[in-house]
């Protein structure tokens, strides 16, 4: 299952599998340098190139001879080379207009080489993919493009447009209509140098996310900037470049707002284009959000253009199911359905807790018709909406939630009035045994802790029989083989008593561990069982683990943005699942250790234990675990400062056998901290023994690393702020104490809405710096040690 419905681009130059398309763009920039020295050879290769380039600007063409797309990819990874090529092809049209020997020529392929320039930018800024080295000789070509469509803007005369022939769209005999076409054609170049000139600042924030350098556009570049778009965020402005890219390509206009955060108006503009004209757009589902942004558009007629609108990413349907966000209507409810029904349930398993929340606003009936059917398609899927709806039915343990009781209560019974006999007997063997494993926890909470509640588990756990076929909530793949009856171990909380407990599985997809349980047979638990594996789970009771699951969702999803987009940091987002009121199962993370552990077994700092265990500093094993470390350090330190993630003590970070840091535990986020919420602790810990690791100093290379993959896991998640503001919306009335009146407004805030690349990738800098050493964490682990001995 992908998690996260993110737009994956296309790879290579062309969209079609060539094989090396790059290779065969090299070659072909080498012949056009090579026929560039004869008039013959340079008029037969444009001609041919005239050919293969085409008119088309995203899914709107513009020749009227039909479309003749080229099939280039717009993958930031072809970038470069797409830049190559279009100015090898510019600098060979030099000496065609010079010579004068066949204007049509040149200025039909001039259009085409703009249509395919501006062809890349029809969908949003994409995260670079490519090696530093890689990604500025990139740059270096689009600059190289840059100053070649600059020059070309300057060549430019009526003539050109009046000497063609009149069959062309771009020609005309009248010398006003040529004067016209001139204009609006330079208009036209300075929206693409605009936009060239911004993607070229915007990678220049990846190869130097430090700023170190000094890395800034050129002068000429700058200084064209500045005299051709000197109020580029006053309304006027805005609002002639929104049009003019509008008259191009709608595709263009509606992603400008993601490319120039500094000034809401962008959005403001686009709104107005969108709604005067949704028909245009609404093959495109970036375009949603922007005819919804206008709250009157909800009183209009022209809503119902949205029930024909392009199917939207999950996240954008649940968004429109949440009135904070959007007003609530009939209309964007039914569409909305209509989306999330068109995935397949297993894609919407990680939404399971927002879809539950949606219910409390679902006037029209719709979303528990959602939920039924997603129950009616997979037994897992069925079990994980149970456990989450029998666990929300209720505020806490003991008081319902008046809202949500009674709809929840109807929709549980359909589900499983609805159930096959078979199925009815996977699910009531699934739920006992979990609930019978669960009750250990409070079992043993009755005796103190150590050896009385040790022996208190075991006794507990052995008791329990698998004879039916089941599989651990928290690993939905683990069919359960069996129980390793020594391993029942209580945690070291006092307060409340969890247990780990270690099981033999079978590891199976969906689809044949559902064929397992429902098959009618003597003995579930019969399967093949040469290759099966250990799983340990951590079972709760008296603890609300949805914040937790909330905390590890946004996580789930900040790391496939991170995997997709070649973000080289690293997030462990094991599942909790929570499976009644006050209960939850946990997926123990493999072969880790908590610091806390780690202290109290060598007494030494972290720094010490990487250089007993890995080696010297200068030893493979220890360069690895430190990249390891340098690199889950980073993804942690920006998840924890996005959410505010607090109680980070030693007991709540865990080091695996690789080296990388893992964090558990999110009791404290958001608007909640220890100690009557005061947020003493700093944005994310940062401590002397970390810093150790990674050098030992704020301008030692790897935590120069550090701060740089900070940077980028942090620009690399801003593009999706709303996609998280809506997760954690839909969760507000469930009353976690992590929300405590302002929640939205600060998480919105932590993404620097309003900042470009650059300022954004300082202001995460400034956070690095502030957290860097900070006296605040040593004060709260010194805390921590004193009233719950936890080594630091």
């Amino acid at each position: 299952m992908a998690p996260f419905d993110g737009a994956a681009p296309s790879c290579g130059l062309y969209s079609s599998e060539l094989g090396s398309p790059s290779i065969g763009i090299d070659t072909l920039c080498e012949c056009l340098h090579i026929a560039n020295g004869s008039d013959q050879d340079r008029t037969g290769i444009l001609e041919l190139i005239a050919q293969t380039l085409s008119l088309e600007i995203g899914d709107r063409a513009f020749d009227s001879g039909g479309r003749n797309p080229s099939g280039i990819s717009r993958s930031i990874d072809a970038l470069g080379l797409r830049s190559s090529l279009l100015t090898v092809i510019l600098n060979i049209m030099i000496g065609e207009d010079q010579a004068s020997t066949d204007c049509l020529l040149t200025m039909g392929l001039r259009e085409r080489v703009y249509a395919t320039a501006f062809d890349y930018f029809i969908v949003a800024p994409q995260t670079p993919t490519q090696a530093k080295t890689q990604l500025k000789n990139d740059v270096d070509n689009v600059i190289d493009f840059w100053h070649a469509v600059h020059q070309d803007s300057k060549r430019l005369t009526k003539e050109m447009f009046s000497l063609a022939d009149a069959s062309t769209s771009s020609i005309s005999k009248d010398d006003l209509e040529a004067e016209k076409k001139l204009k609006t054609f330079v208009q036209n170049l300075h929206l693409l140098l605009l936009l060239l000139a911004d993607e070229i600042e915007r990678l220049r924030c990846w190869i130097d996310p430090l700023d170190e350098d000094g890395a800034r556009v050129d002068p000429v570049i700058a200084a064209w900037m500045e005299k051709t778009f000197p109020g580029i965020n006053k309304r006027k402005t805005i609002r002639e470049i929104a049009g003019l890219a509008w008259d191009i390509s709608p595709q263009v206009a509606i992603h400008l707002p993601d490319r120039f955060r500094t000034s809401d108006t962008w959005r403001v503009e686009l709104q107005a284009l969108i709604r005067m004209d949704p028909e245009v757009v609404e093959y495109l589902s970036d375009a949603l959000p922007l005819l919804l942004g206008d709250s009157a558009f909800f009183k209009e007629d022209t809503i119902t253009h949205i029930l024909t609108w392009e199917r939207c990413p999950v996240i954008a349907a649940l968004s429109l199911l949440n009135p904070r966000q959007y007003p609530h209507h009939t209309v964007t409810v039914q569409y909305a359905v209509r989306v999330l029904r068109s995935y397949h349930p297993n894609d919407l398993l990680l939404y399971i807790p927002q879809l539950v929340q949606a219910v409390r606003y679902d006037s029209t009936g719709l979303v528990s018709e959602l939920l039924l059917w997603m129950a009616g398609r997979s037994q897992q899927v069925a079990h994980q909406l149970l456990w989450n709806m029998k666990t929300n039915m209720f505020i806490d343990e003991e008081h319902k939630d008046p809202v949500l009781f009674d709809a929840l209560t109807t929709v549980i019974n359909k589900i499983i009035a609805g159930m096959e006999p078979s199925a009815k007997r996977f699910y009531e063997n699934e739920f006992t045994t979990i609930w019978r494993l669960t009750e250990i926890s409070r079992t043993i909470k009755c005796f103190p802790k150590g050896h009385k509640r040790e022996e208190a588990c075991l006794k507990a756990l052995a008791e329990v029989r698998l004879n039916q076929f089941t599989y651990l909530p928290s690993s939905p793949e683990a069919a359960l083989l069996g129980i390793d009856y020594t391993s029942g171990t209580p945690m070291q909380s006092a307060a409340r008593a969890p247990f780990l407990a270690r099981f033999k599985v079978k590891l199976l997809d969906s689809a044949k561990l559902e064929k397992f349980a429902l098959e009618d047979t003597s003995n579930p638990l019969d399967i093949e069982v040469q290759h099966y594996s250990w799983k340990a789970a951590i079972f709760k009771v008296g603890d609300d683990v949805r914040q937790d699951m909330l905390a590890l969702q946004l996580m789930t999803i900040m790391k496939d943005i991170f995997d997709t987009s070649g973000v080289k940091v690293s997030l462990f987002p094991y599942r909790v699942v929570v499976t009644a009121p006050g209960r939850g199962v946990i997926e123990c993370v493999p072969n880790a250790k908590s610091r806390d552990q780690l202290g109290k077994q060598t007494n030494c700092d972290l720094y010490a234990y990487f250089l007993s265990t890995f080696g010297d500093e200068q030893s493979e094993r220890f360069q690895k675990a430190r990249r390891n470390f340098v690199r889950s350090m980073a993804a942690y330190s920006v998840f924890t400062f996005l959410l505010q993630v607090k109680d980070r003590h030693n007991g709540n970070i865990l080091i695996d056998s690789e080296g990388h840091i893992i964090h558990i535990d999110f009791g404290y986020m958001f608007e909640s901290s220890p100690a009557g919420n005061i947020s003493f602790e700093p944005d994310f810990k940062l401590s002397h023994e970390m810093v150790m690791i990674m050098g030992g100093s704020f301008d030692a290379e790897p935590m120069r690393q550090f701060t740089a993959l900070c940077i980028q896991a942090y620009l690399a998640l801003r593009p999706y702020r709303e996609d998280f503001v809506t997760l954690v919306s839909l969760m507000l009335d469930t009353g976690l104490p992590c929300f405590r009146g302002r929640t939205i407004q600060e998480f919105r805030a932590r993404f620097s809405p309003n900042l470009s690349d650059r300022e954004a990738a300082n202001y995460m800098r400034r956070v690095v710096q502030n957290c860097f050493l900070s006296k605040r964490s040593k004060l709260y682990d010194m805390v921590q040690y004193h009233q719950q001995q936890i080594h630091y």
